[in-house]
Formats: C-alpha cells, structure tokens, sequence
C-alpha cells in the first residue's frame, strides 16, 4: 500500500511538472538565473538580481530582539515550580485516583514540552527576522 502512495505520487508530481514546463514554454518564460551582475563592479552585491541592494537584519539586533521578547514574556510566563504546582492541580480535577508519583511525571511531562515550546518560538522569530531584508543606505 505504501509502495502504491508514493508510486501515486511521483506520477501526480510528475505530471504536475511536466504541465508547468509546457505553461513555461506556451508563454516564452525562460529560467531565471538570480546570480551577480558582472557587468559593473561597483554595483555588485551579494546576489544583487535577489536582493535588490538591501541587506539581512543584524544578527546582534536579532539577539537583542530576542532578549527583549523573552525578558517580557517571562514577566508574564510563570516560574517553573509554580507551572508545575498548577499543573499538578488542575491534573487532580480530572484523575481520580490520588497517585502522586503519576500526577508529577505527567505535569513534568507538560512542563518540559511548555518549556521546550517556548525556546522554540524565540529560536523561530529570531531565524526568521534574520532573514528580513533591509536597505543598506
């Protein structure tokens, strides 16, 4: 049955492709190629055909961006114990049975992931204003 899926599927892609290549050519659309220009050297950028003269974000801006979001979210955000001492709480509403030792793994359990959630929304908006472009004059 997998063997089926992913035969279905190089032939959907490929059919999918082959219909863009013909639209390309129906329309005269040639393959861009988004390399430097050499025929002036003082107008030479990184890849200026793709960035049009700008520039990516200071990674220490990112950084201090990054600081900053955190400093404030954690203002709001509560500690670890205290997360785990809620979740251990609100856990008890819906487990009948008083089994301590079960209650503090599932609500470490929850906490790691909340945690690990977290670094991972400061990690996602630092690497994508990174790649904000901006003027360089």
């Amino acid at each position: 049955m997998a063997d089926e899926k992913q035969y279905l599927y190089e032939d959907l892609y490929g059919d999918i492709k082959h219909m863009l290549n013909l639209k390309k050519r129906n329309l005269d659309i040639n393959n861009v190629n988004l390399d430097r220009s050499d025929s002036d050297e003082e107008t030479i950028t990184t890849n200026s055909n793709y960035n049009n003269g700008k520039m990516n974000i200071d990674e220490d801006f990112c950084k201090r961006l990054g600081e900053y979001l955190e400093m404030e979210i954690n203002k709001s955000f509560p500690n670890q114990t205290k997360l785990k001492s809620v979740l251990i709480k609100e856990l008890r509403k819906i487990v009948k049975s008083g089994n301590d030792k079960e209650l503090l793994k599932v609500a470490e359990k929850i906490r790691d992931i909340i945690l690990k959630e977290k670094i991972k929304f400061f990690d996602n908006v630092s690497k994508r204003v990174a790649k904000v472009l901006i003027n360089k004059y």
